[in-house]
């Protein structure tokens, strides 16, 4: 990939910024106004135009497993998500994060998401909102709070 300016956008503000790089899709570079993590390449690909498109639901949770009941709930969305073969892609948060997926899914409201790559990798797909896993979670120094997503496949009905 040859090396010149490109268009991204920072999707938690939908602050944009022209950025010299020679990738597409994601970097992992701050946003300065609202410190989100990733921005997003808003120019085309053709590798991507050129996958099939998927129409996926993608769902968030959060839980507090302190809570009797969350805990109970907690458990039973890891026994499902785990019959389904999902792979968690879980990360440490050292430090509190302003804009996590989830939240950003969540105030924007946004339920569904396109993946343009189903079949590339296993558990990881580039979508409409950057890159997803089928299952992803946080992992907090408060190790009681469960927050992640996971993707629900339409078509095959996973």
């Amino acid at each position: 990939m040859k090396y010149k300016d490109r268009n991204y956008i920072c999707l938690a503000c939908l602050k944009k910024y022209v950025v010299g790089t020679n990738h597409l899709l994601e970097i992992y570079t701050g946003c300065d106004y609202c410190n989100n993590s990733v921005l997003t390449c808003l120019e085309d690909d053709t590798q991507i135009k050129q996958r099939e498109e998927e129409d996926v639901s993608i769902i968030t949770y959060r839980f507090n497993i302190w809570n009797e009941e969350e805990k109970i709930e907690y458990e039973k969305l890891i026994e499902k998500l785990t019959n389904l073969n999902y792979s968690n892609f879980s990360f440490y948060s050292r430090v509190p994060i302003l804009m996590t997926l989830p939240k950003l899914l969540n105030k924007r409201n946004i339920k569904r998401i396109n993946i343009y790559n189903k079949n590339t990798f296993k558990d990881q797909y580039i979508s409409s909102v950057g890159r997803v896993h089928n299952w992803s979670e946080i992992i907090f120094p408060n190790e009681n709070i469960k927050e992640g997503y996971y993707l629900i496949f339409n078509k095959d009905n996973k």
